[in-house]
């Protein structure tokens, strides 16, 4: 499922334009906060890879 859902993303993902992209951004760290970047690296790093392990960021 969580593999399905992921694919998924990348799909809407690819087809939006870089202005869709950092609209989203925004948008996500005007509901989460600034520090929504560095909670999903806390917990990359402390062992929750397995939730992680298609997750690339907006900015690279």
């Amino acid at each position: 499922m969580r593999r399905h859902v992921s694919e998924e993303n990348g799909r809407g993902i690819a087809s939006m334009t870089g202005e869709e992209i950092e609209q989203e951004r925004k948008d996500i760290v005007e509901q989460f906060g600034t520090g929504v970047g560095d909670m999903s690296r806390t917990l990359w790093n402390e062992g929750c890879r397995d939730s992680f392990k298609t997750f690339r960021p907006l900015n690279h």
